[in-house]
């Protein structure tokens, strides 16, 4: 099924189906790329989230 998004970013956009039982890394992968380049908001996950201190330390090998 196509949507307007695909329409909109054409070939710019890659699409990632992940394998049953691999959504948690994939997940994981997409948010250790947001914090290590700096593309989340700190204060917002600081304050809302329950564990990202610890999820912190995990991305920079420190846990």
């Amino acid at each position: 099924m196509r949507s307007e998004t695909v329409d909109f970013f054409g070939d710019k956009m890659e699409w990632v189906a992940p394998h049953m039982g691999t959504d948690v890394a994939l997940m994981l992968g997409i948010a250790h790329t947001l914090v290590e380049n700096g593309w989340h908001d700190e204060a917002f996950l600081t304050r809302c989230t329950t564990g990202y201190a610890r999820l912190r330390l995990l991305f920079a090998g420190r846990e």
